[in-house]
């Protein structure tokens, strides 16, 4: 593949992707939207940081169920317990980093 489609496929994704953002704008300022969506959006911003970390933190052998890094399993482990008991993903997540940094300077 030369250089020219590269550029040609980055700028299509590009201008799909914008697109698609910017008609879902526009519709939310023409469309009443139920009040159940903005409900069940209010659970997207952890289902995705779950998503995101979860991996991260278990990465385990098909042959045994010990993950990779311990460190990043205790500091998961610790950053649940905070996001349960504040209910502050910005806690969470600072909390989080900081006992995973610690843990494996002392794992």
């Amino acid at each position: 593949m030369d250089s020219g489609m590269v550029w040609l496929a980055i700028i299509l994704i590009g201008l799909g992707t914008f697109l698609l953002r910017y008609v879902m704008l526009a519709v939310v300022g023409q469309v009443q939207l139920p009040a159940r969506l903005f409900e069940a959006l209010k659970f997207l911003p952890p289902a995705i940081l779950a998503a995101l970390v979860l991996p991260a933190i278990y990465r385990h052998d098909p042959q045994g169920f010990l993950p990779e890094q311990p460190a990043h399993l205790l500091a998961g482990l610790l950053a649940i317990g905070i996001a349960w008991k504040t209910r502050n993903m910005l806690a969470t997540i600072l909390c989080g980093m900081l006992a995973m940094w610690i843990l494996e300077i002392w794992l």
